[in-house]
């Protein structure tokens, strides 16, 4: 199964339709130097590697990021961000081998999750995902990780989209609740690190890999589209009916 543009159009359209009737505004961010301010000036935590321009060439073809506002009041609700890859015919796990390498200093281990063997072509890393105290326990995550996953679609139509989720998190379902069929223990297995954050040096202890091909986005688009996606209910009974 390949995308239907249709179909992903139509589904950001209907959650574009739910965000707003909850009082949301939806912008598309290109400006990296805007997302930096807009995150550093609303989240705690600083903003990951994977989206300063000092590690990567962030520009309008490769990155862009996804915001919801307060329509009353312009206060920012969400905000996360997606990063393109093309990395050709080799694996996900070759690729971190030599990217983390130059970048971090990092030496690999062998155990990533398995689905980092299988991860090729054009890839899409989300994350940064930041969702305002006022606004958590309403599925906001839910609807901005979809949402910007639904729009790289559009941009890209990548083969695979990825992310990183904490152990935590990953246990209560949350790598379900963003979009992603596929939640893997032990994400990346790294041994060492020079440069780069805490939260990546640890990666290989606490966090999943979380994963879609392409099939699984159009898969989950057309029951959106057809009114049979969980998502469309803002009262889900249990994380795992969330996906």
């Amino acid at each position: 199964m390949k995308y239907d543009i249709f179909w992903i159009a139509n589904a950001y359209g209907r959650l574009q339709s739910i965000v707003q009737s909850m009082g949301f505004r939806a912008e598309t961010i290109t400006d990296f130097a805007r997302f930096e301010v807009m995150a550093s000036e609303n989240n705690p935590k600083p903003i990951s590697t994977q989206f300063r321009d000092e590690y990567f060439d962030l520009r309008a073809t490769n990155a862009l990021a996804f915001a919801l506002f307060d329509d009353r009041t312009s206060e920012l609700v969400s905000l996360n961000a997606v990063r393109l890859d093309d990395i050709g015919q080799i694996s996900l796990a070759d690729h971190w081998d030599k990217q983390h390498k130059r970048i971090y200093q990092a030496t690999q281990g062998a155990l990533h999750a398995p689905g980092a063997y299988s991860i090729t072509g054009k890839t899409v890393y989300q994350g940064d995902m930041f969702v305002g105290k006022a606004w958590r326990g309403q599925h906001v995550a839910s609807y901005s990780s979809h949402m910007l996953m639904l729009l790289a679609v559009m941009q890209w139509q990548p083969d695979y989209v990825y992310c990183f989720v904490g152990k935590d998190q990953a246990l209560r379902g949350q790598g379900i609740k963003y979009g992603f069929y596929c939640n893997e223990m032990r994400g990346a297995h790294h041994l060492t690190f020079a440069v780069g954050d805490e939260a990546l040096a640890d990666l290989h202890k606490t966090k999943f890999l979380c994963w879609n091909s392409a099939e699984h986005i159009a898969h989950w688009s057309r029951l959106i589209c057809e009114g049979q996606h969980p998502l469309l209910s803002k009262q889900p009974e249990r994380a795992d009916q969330i996906c």
